[in-house]
């Protein structure tokens, strides 16, 4: 009995056979390490159609930035909604879709999620919605619904859809009817408020949160079909004012030029005004030869005797002309 229970010792403390390298070295067949666990379904007659495949695919969701998940979802849950079979549960459809729904770094995070880490589809969705819709971006949709204003240009028809889907880019921050209207209505300009309270015939004050909400809604349907959305400042006014202000500078140079050539003219007719003639012998506005207290011949010897002493430097003006230095006027 010893001799036994040794032999079968020593058999135990053999090493197992190595296995040969061609083991190693030949690829193993992978085996189904996706995150997702979709319910076993009991139909036989179960399969997913290549034109709702086709269908999934144009609607791929790729994880940027400026795509909102919510609004995927929403899609995707319309695309599956369109599918019922007996005995096949609605989960079944969406988690064996939902893949195929996204793209590049979408694709890449669900991927890289442990296996077998999802059953459901409240858990897939929650987990989509924490990766791609973070807190941040939580916290600035709902700072811009709190502090919602209406733009500079901006009409109360657009004004109320941009608030519209602000609330619904941000379903988790639920405002309450009475906050929400008082959130629009504040924060639209007083051009605005006071057309609301013309078509609410008195005061806003008087309708309940729901008439109010109704009100915004059929004054942004109205708005919508008659009255044109106010464009923005654009290249378009941009030239106009453009255009405006070169005018404005063109009149003002005009302007200056006239006044300039104004003020020449008059210093020109100022300068080349004829001196007024005088007579040395009476005073009169008239040469000396023509002057009437002198006969003709007198006139005649007068006005040589002043060209002689004129011309000799040695003339004195006549005393009794109002021009000398002794005139008495008596």
């Amino acid at each position: 009995m010893a001799e036994n229970n040794n032999n079968n010792n020593n058999n135990n403390n053999k090493n197992p056979p190595e296995e040969l390298m061609d083991v190693f070295l030949t690829p193993s067949v992978p085996r189904n390490t996706s995150c997702i666990i979709g319910p076993n379904v009991a139909a036989n007659n179960f399969e997913i159609k290549p034109a709702l495949l086709s269908v999934v695919h144009q609607n791929q969701f790729a994880g940027g930035d400026e795509e909102d998940p919510h609004i995927h979802l929403d899609k995707f849950l319309l695309i599956c909604d369109t599918v019922k079979m007996n005995g096949v549960a609605d989960d079944a459809i969406r988690l064996r879709l939902f893949q195929f729904s996204l793209k590049d770094q979408a694709l890449k995070w669900l991927h890289q999620q442990p296996t077998g880490s999802i059953a459901s589809w409240d858990d897939l969705a929650a987990k989509f919605l924490a990766n791609f819709f973070p807190i941040t971006k939580y916290n600035q949709l709902v700072n811009e619904i709190s502090n919602f204003t209406q733009q500079e240009g901006e009409s109360l028809c657009a004004a109320w859809r941009r608030f519209k889907d602000l609330q619904r880019r941000c379903p988790q921050y639920e405002v309450q009817p009475g906050p929400k209207v008082r959130i629009f209505f504040n924060g639209i300009t007083p051009a605005s408020r006071m057309v609301i309270n013309a078509a609410a015939r008195g005061s806003l004050r008087q309708k309940t949160p729901t008439q109010a909400l109704e009100l915004f809604e059929s004054m942004a349907s109205l708005e919508n079909e008659s009255v044109p959305t106010q464009p923005k400042k654009g290249i378009y006014q941009l030239e106009s004012n453009d255009a405006m202000l070169a005018a404005q500078k063109a009149m003002s140079q005009q302007l200056t030029s006239l006044t300039s050539m104004y003020e020449k003219f008059q210093a020109s007719a100022f300068q080349t005004q004829p001196t007024p003639l005088v007579c040395d012998f009476c005073g009169g506005e008239h040469e000396n030869t023509n002057c009437g207290a002198l006969g003709g011949n007198e006139a005649t010897l007068v006005n040589g005797i002043w060209n002689d002493q004129r011309n000799s430097g040695n003339f004195q003006k006549n005393q009794s002309s109002p021009y000398g230095n002794t005139y008495n006027p008596r």
